[in-house]
């Protein structure tokens, strides 16, 4: 139970930064909520020192959820 809360620990910051981007690619759809969490995801890692607490969700988010959420995007794709 205490690894599921240490994941969840550092899952909710890359949610909070996913759903911004998301809702900032909505206002400025030319640009896109990917590019904005692109360029979020460059700011803080570049100017923030990422607390070892938040490690192992953040790694669970950019292995797992990416890879999940790449398989749903691909089952979206139009074939013809």
């Amino acid at each position: 139970m205490k690894e599921k809360i240490l994941s969840l620990k550092g899952v909710l910051p890359v949610l909070l930064v996913a759903a911004i981007s998301h809702h900032l690619g909505t206002i400025f759809p030319a640009v896109g909520g990917a590019a904005f969490g692109i360029l979020f995801g460059i700011i803080i890692a570049s100017f923030f020192t990422i607390n070892p607490a938040f490690k192992k969700g953040i790694d669970f988010a950019s292995k797992e959820i990416l890879h999940l959420s790449i398989i749903l995007l691909g089952t979206t794709i139009n074939v013809f």
